[in-house]
């Protein structure tokens, strides 16, 4: 049986819509076989079928490139070929499952329901990757022209006379000025109104690109971070006496020996479900921090992160369609055994009680 795929989501999902020099997706579905059927035509393409499938390598999971394609015809005109390698070379990073999960139509349900699901996907696997992939270079160039301005944040738990080398810059926070560290509004005053610092007007990129993917109305702080090379952020939990705090975290960069680990036991070892967050630039996720988590950039580059308090401007459904996915637990009832059968190995709560009552009953 076909499963059903709406062409103005997938369009989106593309970056084809509301642009008159891309072809439309004039329709799409995925086969019984698992092949995603999408015809194009029109911004100067002929009317052509790609069939799109998954790319064998798991290691190649988040790259388009290596999704196998096929024609419906044979050979592929000109103009859609000269169209494909262009757009191919400039989306390396479009993912085949995050197409379907943006493509395909959201069944709705009650919304306080499945936000308490998705609370409980976060406070079991503390990461849910965003299916969108964000383009960085213009918000990494801003924040390396402002290095000079970033300040060290202090850890707890390192050794006499090291730093850990891990900087800040923030761009929003309760104070709205620029020099204060990213933990500085747990201390203060609650009634302030969060506001974006001066840095923020030199970040225009930046503030764009968190203005569409966050609802930025009720946007708390955004920092952005920098692990230098050589440096780490020691095991911590931001908030130890909560199950859930959630955090955006998007990477304008991540050197390929730095390490991001999340799920450690608390003393900051590894658990059979810790996990390594492959990030690369341009992927976002939702994190959640009161887990415990360490980073460490073995590299010699620098590292740079972009993190906000905020929710992101996607249904709360469709975040809910991406957590069962990638946690693989569709069930209801198999996410509450397996955050019981993790809460009697730890010994401690994993998930808020209250809302493991509420979904249970």
């Amino acid at each position: 049986m076909n499963r059903s795929v709406d062409p103005r989501l997938l369009e989106r999902a593309l970056g084809l819509a509301d642009d008159p020099s891309q072809p439309d997706v004039r329709k799409a579905h995925v086969s019984e076989e698992g092949l995603l059927a999408v015809t194009l035509a029109g911004g100067g393409v002929p009317e052509t079928t790609l069939l799109l499938q998954p790319a064998d390598n798991a290691a190649a999971y988040r790259r388009l490139e290596r999704i196998s394609l096929s024609y419906s015809d044979a050979p592929l005109a000109p103009a859609a070929a000269r169209w494909l390698d262009s757009y191919l070379r400039d989306h390396r990073s479009l993912c085949f499952e995050d197409l379907l999960t943006l493509a395909t139509p959201i069944e709705r349900n009650d919304p306080a329901r499945d936000a308490d699901e998705l609370a409980l996907h976060l406070s079991l696997v503390p990461y849910l990757w965003l299916p969108e992939q964000f383009e960085v270079e213009p918000c990494l160039l801003e924040a390396q022209a402002e290095r000079d301005r970033f300040i060290l944040e202090r850890q707890r738990g390192l050794p006499t006379g090291e730093t850990g080398r891990w900087h800040s810059l923030a761009l929003r926070n309760r104070s709205g000025v620029d020099g204060a560290p990213i933990y500085a509004d747990d201390e203060a005053d609650p009634s302030q109104p969060y506001a974006w610092t001066p840095t923020a007007d030199r970040c225009p990129a930046i503030v764009a690109l968190l203005e569409r993917a966050l609802d930025i109305e009720h946007c708390a702080s955004v920092h952005i971070l920098v692990l230098e090379a050589g440096g780490r952020i020691v095991p911590h939990s931001d908030s130890p006496e909560q199950t859930l705090v959630r955090s955006f975290n998007l990477a304008l960069s991540m050197p390929k020996d730095c390490h991001f680990h999340i799920g450690c036991r608390d003393d900051g070892s590894s658990a059979p479900w810790t996990q390594r967050l492959a990030f690369e630039a341009g992927m976002a996720a939702i994190l959640n921090v009161a887990a415990y988590h360490r980073i460490e950039n073995r590299s010699r580059l620098p590292r740079f992160h972009l993190v906000a308090r905020s929710a992101v401007q996607m249904p709360t459904a469709r975040l809910l369609q991406c957590a069962r996915r990638q946690n693989n637990l569709e069930s209801l009832a198999d996410l509450v055994a397996a955050i019981q059968q993790r809460q009697e190995v730890l010994g401690r709560p994993v998930a808020s009680r209250a809302l493991l009552e509420r979904l249970s009953g």
